[in-house]
């Protein structure tokens, strides 16, 4: 009995040993995984936020370069220079409050209005501190801004200089906490976990799920793993959440905001990070005691021991395999995230660029016209200053429409309001208004609301298939239908025009590659079948992604 009993044991040990091996590997994986997920996590926040701040000083730095600009804040002309405040904050919604300061802090000048901040003195504020020792942009900690309402923000100060680079003071951009949430709110980090942002200070300044308005938020500054952030030095691994109160497996990403680090944090509960290792080792501690009974019954139970671990072995491997393909779909979500950076960074440059040649260097020729006409007013001129006026009034309308011009092509306010369906009743209409040929628009879809992102893309591609069809096939009409089935959307803008020869037109010229990288990016295709004399079909296939909201409702 003794000798049966020691051959069992010796070959059930192998066994034993191996699913031992394989827990410590698989657990391993596991830990790695989770880490990397964090990492990737933080690293695209970090990215983000990054970009979102240099988006910030990039706008503060083109208004205070305005020449306008700068000959109003040099002639302390109030009502000016809040005129161009007022059109920053209505503009570009992430701005609360902005104001000028002068050399010495002082506050001369602010929209919205707030009487209990003019003419007071903010030099012991963090950003005029940064802002006056080099004259250089900068990004304050968070801290409670002096104007009711008296919110929690953070701020962007950039230098103001005359002609003679001499500085004037500086302009500054209240930004709420509750918009630098929404840069972070919408990564996923998977389960319970999240993603928040501490300032140079180690302070909250966006964390989705605390109310940033009731008080500063410290708790996380003395921690070791965010004074080595605020250092510059990237760190994985457990610590406790003090505001949480719970251990976390957390990645802290130093991000450079004007010459100091912000600290990105991505964290997950370690408890339900590392739920599958605890139900790993509740099955092998489960697979040992059905070998140790076996043991004792020898062979009698030698079989259900072997299926037991091949059992086991099989959900092994599927846990690695699905964690595999969890970091391949991360991966992908990364690079499709960069690139919808990337073209959204394009748009900005592209709309800095209009803004300047299009807007700016009109109202600055509108402005020099009204202070000539001022002037021959005065000599008593009155002819010619009634003539300068009128210049001033074509410019001015001129430079009207170019702004709504601006604003419809870089996005209609309707895609945002009622999506892309309406939006494109209205580019239909709008199209249809201004030609003789006949545009056939039809539809027949399932989804309320598409992800902003594929409704934008979406959009375009209907704009530019519309635009290329109306502009070059001379058809005497166009078809544009779109329908849904199931997950996936079919886009077809038909003409019966001229069509061309695609091997001897260069696509670009068309915007028939930007079609095609639109669709690309969402995993869709785009088809264009086309011949000289034969017309042209563009045939687009996306898979359908809906809004956050609409996946909730359902």
């Amino acid at each position: 009995m003794l000798t049966w009993t020691v051959l069992v044991l010796a070959g059930l040990m192998p066994i034993i040993l191996l699913s031992l091996y394989a827990f410590q590997v698989t657990s391993e994986s596991v830990r790695d995984l989770v880490m990397a997920n964090n990492r990737s996590a933080a690293q695209m926040t970090a990215e983000l936020v990054g970009r979102a701040f240099d988006d910030s000083i990039s706008l503060g730095n083109a208004s205070a370069t305005i020449p306008a600009m700068v000959e109003a804040v040099a002639r302390r002309d109030a009502d000016a220079v809040r005129a161009r405040l007022r059109a920053a904050v209505h503009a570009f919604s992430c701005i609360d409050r902005a104001f000028v300061l002068d050399t010495q802090g002082l506050l001369w000048v602010d929209y919205p209005e707030a009487p209990e901040s003019l003419n007071e003195s903010f030099a012991d504020r963090d950003y005029f501190r940064q802002l006056s020792q080099a004259w250089k942009p900068c990004v304050s900690e968070v801290y409670e801004r002096q104007a009711e309402p008296r919110s929690m923000v953070v701020a962007v100060a950039v230098p103001i200089r005359g002609p003679d680079r001499r500085a004037l003071g500086g302009i500054v951009y209240q930004i709420r906490l509750e918009e630098l949430t929404r840069w972070v709110e919408q990564i996923d980090v998977g389960g319970s976990g999240h993603v928040f942002v501490l300032d140079h200070q180690g302070d909250v300044a966006a964390h989705p799920r605390l109310d940033l308005q009731i008080r500063r938020y410290s708790e996380y500054g003395a921690l070791a793993p965010v004074r080595a952030a605020i250092q510059g030095r990237e760190s994985t691994l457990e610590y406790f959440d003090p505001l949480a109160q719970q251990t976390m497996v957390a990645t802290f990403v130093p991000v450079p905001v004007a010459e100091r680090y912000w600290v990105v944090v991505a964290q997950q509960p370690v408890d339900e990070a590392y739920a599958s290792i605890h139900r790993l080792g509740t099955d092998l501690g489960a697979a040992s005691a059905i070998l140790v009974v076996a043991t004792l019954g020898v062979f009698l139970g030698l079989g259900q021991i072997r299926r037991q671990l091949r059992l086991a072995n099989r959900e092994l491997v599927a846990e690695i395999a699905e964690r595999k393909q969890t970091e391949e779909t991360l991966q992908r979500k990364q690079r499709l995230l960069k690139q919808l950076l990337d073209i959204y960074e394009g748009h900005r440059k592209i709309a800095a660029y209009e803004i300047h040649d299009g807007i700016a260097q009109p109202l600055a020729a509108a402005l020099m016209n009204c202070e000539a006409s001022l002037r021959l007013l005065e000599e008593g001129d009155s002819d010619g200053a009634r003539e300068g006026f009128r210049k001033t009034a074509e410019l001015l309308q001129e430079d009207l429409a170019e702004t709504r011009r601006l604003m419809r092509d870089l996005r209609p306010a309707i895609l945002d309001d009622f999506g892309v369906i309406a939006a494109v009743d209205q580019l239909v209409s709008g199209s249809q208004a201004n030609g003789a040929t006949a545009i056939e628009w039809s539809h027949d879809v399932q989804f309320h609301r598409l992800a902003p992102p594929l409704e934008t893309a979406l959009f375009r591609i209907i704009q530019e298939g519309l635009t290329n069809a109306l502009r070059y096939s001379h058809s005497d009409r166009v078809s544009v239908r779109l329908v849904q089935r199931g997950d996936r959307l079919r886009l077809d803008v038909i003409d019966w025009g001229s069509g061309f020869d695609p091997a001897r037109v260069d696509e670009s010229r068309f915007g028939l590659a930007g079609i095609r990288e639109r669709a690309g990016l969402f995993g869709g295709e785009a088809v264009i079948d086309t011949a000289p004399g034969k017309g042209t079909r563009i045939t687009v296939h996306l898979p359908v992604v809906e809004a956050a909201g609409n996946e909730d409702e359902g």
